[in-house]
């Protein structure tokens, strides 16, 4: 049982990487901004 918890722990540095993602998401958020300012300029 004790092999178990073993791989308890290798998924805590899993879940800092989801952290990470997280930023990055909110940067793709402010690219569909510039996207809608191009459609302004073809009408």
């Amino acid at each position: 049982t004790t092999s178990i918890e073993s791989s308890t722990t290798s998924t805590a540095p899993i879940e800092s990487t989801t952290s990470s993602t997280t930023p990055i998401e909110s940067t793709t958020t402010s690219t569909t901004s510039i996207e809608s300012t191009t459609t302004s300029t073809e009408s």
